[in-house]
């Protein structure tokens, strides 16, 4: 009893200090979307989606609209870092120059502000308390925090060489069985590298995804070892561990570095006082998702070989105790709940 009563004392006068959230920062991957560099005998084309390749499907949105009324609640509700009306001087939203990340990212936003009062309730047709916020962007060549991977000249050149590998290669040609199914399909012209192998496991899994019947020649096994050998493959050519090298932490540098250089000068901007956000909010791909796994060690972990879900989002908390600041880094799959 008098320890509990001393420690409510120090407590009382100030001694002890509570931990205090100043700013969070965050990069999500954009929602689902629909599939890019089809094949001509695609069964679900941009007729049937009735949107352009590679933009989000209406999952897609309904995913970061759920997305944003989650984080709504934490930082919002629960942690009171961000006001519950909008204000430019605390939130910032940064996009890459792509539809799908710029759609995610609006409505990420429609979710996080659904309560914010800062729309015209006088107009009849107005979408029900949805507050425009700003979402800004670069151009695409010139995006080195969110598009690296597309912009670096030599981290392409790095990727390239990596599948021209011999041990990658024999991997591939070892799918022999895969990639015949695979030419036999498609319409196309043949194609036996492991580009081809990606791209129908990414149209497949997002058919998947919207539960689409997937084409007859499409069985369990198969899509099992499509979806293994996509894996086994994709996370190396982005520069992780595999087929006999270690992680080429170079090209992790080129693809996250800048994006970890810009975080760490958010968080001094807000810790020297230069900067007033308490929100940064990042949209991205999985093609940045994952370097940043990788370069903070946890990929393995978290997620295995598997790639980044779709509206799943990593985030840098700073918090203060006692005059001291620390990061607290979290990693939120998609979960509906």
């Amino acid at each position: 009893c008098k320890m509990r009563l001393f420690t409510w004392l120090l407590s009382y006068l100030g001694i002890i200090q509570e931990e205090k959230l100043l700013f969070t920062q965050l990069l999500w991957r954009h929602g689902l979307r629909t599939p890019m560099d089809t094949y001509s005998n695609e069964p679900y084309n941009e007729k049937f989606f009735g949107v352009h390749q590679g933009e989000l499907v209406e999952k897609g949105m309904e995913q970061h609209f759920i997305r944003g009324e989650q984080l709504r609640k934490m930082y919002i509700k629960k942690q009171s870092l961000v006001s519950a009306k909008y204000s430019r001087y605390e939130t910032y939203v940064r996009s890459s120059d792509v539809p799908r990340c710029i759609q995610s990212a609006l409505a990420n936003m429609a979710g996080f502000y659904s309560g914010s009062p800062t729309f015209p309730r006088w107009i009849p047709h107005w979408p029900s308390a949805w507050t425009p916020v700003p979402v800004h962007t670069v151009a695409l060549d010139e995006d080195y925090i969110l598009q690296s991977f597309d912009v670096c000249k030599k981290y392409m050149k790095l990727k390239e060489d990596r599948q021209q590998r011999k041990e990658f290669k024999d991997f591939v040609a070892s799918k022999g069985r895969l990639l015949k199914t695979i030419n036999e399909h498609t319409g196309d012209p043949a194609d036996f590298s492991f580009m081809a192998i990606l791209g129908m496991c990414q149209s497949l899994q997002i058919e998947k995804s919207l539960n689409l019947k997937l084409p007859k020649w499409v069985t369990p096994k198969f899509y099992s070892e499509l979806e293994e050998t996509c894996f086994a493959g994709n996370d190396y050519i982005m520069g992780a561990a595999g087929f006999g090298l270690p992680m080429d932490s170079e090209m992790v540098k080129m693809v996250a570095g800048f994006l970890f250089k810009e975080w760490m000068d958010n968080i001094d901007a807000v810790i020297n006082g230069t900067s007033k956000l308490k929100y940064y909010a990042y949209s991205g791909n999985d093609k940045l998702m994952n370097p940043i796994l990788f370069g903070l060690g946890v990929k393995d972990f978290l997620i295995g070989t598997k790639n980044s879900d779709y509206a799943s989002t990593i985030v840098w908390e700073i918090w203060e105790k006692e005059k001291q600041h620390f990061i607290k880094s979290i990693f939120y799959h998609y979960d509906t709940k």
